[in-house]
């Protein structure tokens, strides 16, 4: 237990009135605990049990302060203690509502509550797993089959390997051209526009829009996929703006991210073939790629740097 909780008040009070344990990231049984608890972070993390040993809540625990400042850490021991007394009043544990639901499956009030749940505790690769088994089950009803497909999408933590991540935004692509009047449609426009690790990403988004209009084509009514296809090119017009802002104190990181992400192979190579940023494995892949890119256009490439 970290040292700066126990001189709290309110943490003793809580360390006296119910079993508290700590874990050490490199203890030999921290990866057994996360996979467990579907831990997807290294950050610190917190799991309330019941008596029972099953879920009644589980957070990151830097969130309980609510920031990083000074005043926010003074505070942070005793918001800890508040935020854990307040999932120890939970009445339903996780696995409560998975058994309710597993006893009615076509049931989607108690799939929702089960899924929401989920999400909740950070267990979204779980969730997602769920939503991704049930969305191919013929025995359950096709309404809820399709609300699974959607609620698996948003809930899946983003790949980082590239074809993993290309082969996602395609099924997403095909779930939004195919429940575009859900509810929470409109929350996949994110995941088909990307960032982080895609180069070009403006040519690939425009070809995702492009494919969005012409399956609004072949519909009776084409308003509803035009709709998502209207917001996924106003969400990238956004971002666009964004990364055609430079500094001129910018660092080499920032710009060759900004050069990434808008598809300047030249200025990528350029920036990052040189040391230290070749030492740096993504940054030899974002390379790499954009050497592609350049042979792939029958452009030479710039030599090293």
């Amino acid at each position: 237990m970290e040292a700066g909780l126990l001189p709290s008040d309110e943490f003793k009070s809580l360390c006296s009135r119910v079993t508290v344990a700590a874990c050490r990231r490199d203890h030999p049984a921290a990866d057994s605990l996360r996979r467990e608890f579907d831990i997807n972070v290294l950050n610190v993390w917190v799991v309330v049990l019941d008596g029972r040993g099953e879920i009644l809540d589980s957070f990151m625990g830097d969130t309980a302060a609510g920031g990083c400042t000074e005043d926010a850490t003074a505070k942070f021991p005793a918001l800890l203690a508040e935020r854990i007394d307040r999932a120890l009043l939970v009445t339903e544990t996780v696995e409560d509502l998975q058994r309710a639901w597993e006893a009615a499956p076509d049931d989607r009030a108690a799939f929702d509550r089960y899924a929401t749940r989920l999400q909740e505790t950070g267990a979204h690769r779980r969730c997602a797993e769920i939503c991704r088994e049930g969305g191919g089950n013929g025995a359950f009803p096709s309404a809820l089959r399709a609300h699974m497909r959607v609620l698996g999408a948003l809930s899946q933590p983003l790949y980082t390997d590239r074809t993993r991540r290309e082969a996602f935004r395609t099924e997403v692509e095909e779930i939004l051209v195919q429940n575009p009047l859900h509810p929470r449609a409109g929350e996949l426009i994110p995941r088909l526009l990307g960032g982080g690790d895609d180069f070009n990403v403006p040519t690939r988004v425009q070809a995702c829009i492009a494919r969005l209009e012409a399956a609004a084509r072949s519909e009776v009514d084409p308003a509803p996929i035009l709709v998502h296809a209207q917001a996924l090119a106003a969400a990238l017009a956004r971002q666009a703006e964004r990364m055609a802002v430079s500094r001129p104190d910018e660092r080499d990181a920032s710009r060759a991210y900004r050069a990434h992400w808008n598809g300047d192979a030249r200025a990528v190579i350029e920036i990052l073939d040189k040391p230290p940023h070749d030492a740096d494995p993504r940054y030899r892949g974002w390379v790499a790629e954009a050497r592609a890119a350049l042979e792939r256009a029958g452009a030479a490439a710039p030599g090293p740097q």
